[in-house]
């Protein structure tokens, strides 16, 4: 519908079989979005996005998921990291993969006398573990 080009590049407004749109580059160059001839937004040939500056979202986020939960502002499939700790559900302690002292695993099963989870005491493959947090009954 709509094309603008140079000898290298290709930008395209059109639509597509299924009434939807479509907007970007033909190339294999980058796609960069700009303001005030800054890049704020990033979209790489390979379909890495970069954003630059601070970003707002007005509601959930979710990553991995295609459900996102109404009660949670961020919905997550896998172990999330912050703060440099890894946290993740499990059953038990890892018996593989690296973990960092402080990383902790959340049990999936809690019960009363049981315990909420595990934390890494001592790094390593798979590192120490230690319960933490025992339930009353």
């Amino acid at each position: 519908m709509l094309t603008l080009e140079s000898w290298d590049h290709q930008f395209v407004i059109d639509p597509t079989e299924d009434r939807q749109w479509k907007l970007g580059t033909w190339t294999t160059s980058d796609l960069h979005l700009i303001t005030d001839d800054s890049t704020r937004l990033t979209i790489a040939a390979n379909g890495n996005i970069t954003v630059k500056g601070k970003t707002n979202f007005e509601r959930g986020v979710g990553i991995g998921v295609k459900n996102f939960a109404d009660d949670v502002d961020l919905t997550v499939a896998g172990a999330v990291r912050f703060e440099g700790r890894k946290f993740q559900v499990s059953n038990g302690t890892p018996t593989s993969g690296t973990y960092r002292k402080g990383d902790i695993i959340w049990s999936d099963n809690p019960k009363p006398t049981g315990y909420i989870g595990w934390v890494c005491t001592r790094e390593g493959t798979p590192g120490e573990w230690k319960h933490f947090g025992q339930i009353s009954s």
